[in-house]
């Protein structure tokens, strides 16, 4: 006889069916967990960038506001209303200021808002008194606001010349040229 045939094999041991089913459920829920937190870090890092273009929309629509609130106190003393242009003019100060207080506010920015805040009480008292340079005053800081109402859209130039071309951050043309013609059905007069 041969020796090998009496050598006794062990039996065959069997994977417990609770073990195999195990295995073919970590499987597809891993691939699953893996594939989710990926989409859920790229999600949260879009909605980082969602928040951060909010932000930045906001403050330039509160540089925007200050502006315009800027343009009603100098139509105020155009119409010689010196008592509206007052409260117009603080409020309008008081939103420099509060801006200049932002955290991330650069040095040049910040240098700019000084500027204009260090021309505050010659700005109330000419108002107050009601001289006449109170427009041209109200002139000034409007120029040296401009710089400061909307960075994104390039308002930085702080007075335009017609044929100026400009490109904001989103690499739009903005043209400075008035419009030769008026529209053909715009009234004449």
């Amino acid at each position: 006889m041969n020796t090998i045939d009496q050598i006794p094999t062990p039996p065959r041991r069997r994977i417990p069916s609770w073990l195999i089913f195990l295995l073919l459920a970590a499987i597809p829920s891993g691939y699953f967990y893996l594939t989710g937190r990926l989409a859920r870090t790229a999600l949260q890092r879009e909605v980082d960038g969602l928040v951060q273009m909010t932000e930045a929309l906001a403050d330039s629509l509160d540089g925007v506001r200050t502006h315009l609130m800027l343009g009603a106190a100098q139509a105020s003393i155009r119409r010689g209303d010196f008592e509206s242009a007052q409260p117009l003019t603080s409020d309008f100060f008081d939103r420099v200021d509060r801006r200049t207080r932002k955290e991330g506010v650069g040095p040049r920015e910040m240098e700019a808002r000084m500027e204009l805040l260090a021309l505050r009480d010659r700005t109330i008292s000419s108002l107050s008194r009601g001289s006449p340079e109170a427009g041209s005053i109200l002139g000034e800081l409007a120029i040296l606001h401009l710089a400061l109402a909307d960075p994104e859209l390039m308002a930085r130039v702080s007075s335009p010349t017609p044929g100026m071309v400009i490109q904001d951050s989103l690499h739009r043309t903005l043209d400075t040229v008035p419009p030769k013609d008026p529209p053909q059905d715009a009234p004449q007069g």
